[in-house]
């Protein structure tokens, strides 16, 4: 799991990984479109690469912010 919450932080990275999988499954898309074929699939999976990237903020963002302590009773 620390290898995957090294690629987190990475935001470059993670942003670069993200534009890469879209990118490919646009590509897809399109030679599907031409060849008259059935493309749901590709916006299935392009959910599931949005929810994936999502998670991951869920996953790690709560879990690397410190939260201050504050004594409210001074």
């Amino acid at each position: 799991m620390s290898n995957l919450k090294d690629f987190y932080l990475n935001e470059y990275m993670r942003e670069e990984v993200r534009l890469y999988l879209l990118q490919y499954l646009t590509d897809k898309a399109v030679i599907k479109v031409f060849a008259q074929e059935d493309t749901k699939a590709i916006a299935e999976a392009k959910g599931v690469i949005d929810e994936a990237f999502e998670n991951l903020d869920l996953l790690f963002s709560s879990k690397s912010t410190v939260k201050e302590i504050i004594n409210e009773s001074r």
